[in-house]
């Protein structure tokens, strides 16, 4: 018969980045991309560029298609290049369903941050992007390329990531891919 494990736990205190709470309230949602909203999306641009101005400023931006980015962080090789993923685009909340807290309100209770995004895919996003900005802060240059995609057409399985990875093909090698 297995031991029982005692583990002793302390409370949590739950922060949340400005940069993560600016994003959440923006509602950038797709459900049928011809009939999204794209000023959400511009805004949500907006507002990543405002929070991570050295990412914003040292990395190489290909936008893709209206809203999708796609940032070169040049390194010391551009062998085995490294791509790190996220998407701004959020499922419209169902009425029917109703939150216990504002979806757009980027709230924290009971230890947990409420909004939509918070786990798919905006704190990922801000993750990513903090993690490069406190990098470039430091002057840190990757070992090798890194590449970051932020589709803006993931909920509605667009194909962002596909125009990304033939923008990508096309920087690395100057030559385009064909994708049918």
């Amino acid at each position: 018969m297995p031991k029982s494990l005692s583990v002793r736990t302390t409370p949590l205190t739950v922060t949340m980045s400005p940069s993560l709470a600016s994003s959440v309230v923006v509602t950038s949602t797709s459900l049928v991309w011809s009939a999204a909203d794209p000023e959400p999306f511009e805004e949500l641009l907006r507002v990543f560029a405002d929070s991570f101005p050295l990412l914003h400023g040292g990395l190489t931006l290909h936008r893709v298609r209206d809203h999708s980015l796609l940032f070169h962080w040049k390194g010391r090789s551009s062998a085995d290049p490294v791509v790190l993923m996220a998407h701004l685009d959020v499922v419209p909340v169902d009425d029917a369903t109703p939150w216990r807290h504002p979806p757009f309100g980027a709230e924290i209770h009971d230890g947990a941050i409420w909004g939509r995004g918070t786990l798919d895919d905006k704190g990922s996003l801000v993750a990513i992007c903090a993690a490069v900005e406190s990098l470039l802060e430091s002057a840190f240059v990757p070992a090798r390329d890194i590449w970051l995609s932020f589709g803006a057409r993931e909920e509605v399985s667009g194909a962002d990531a596909v125009a990304a990875v033939e923008e990508l093909v096309i920087d690395a090698a100057g030559i385009p891919l064909q994708v049918t």
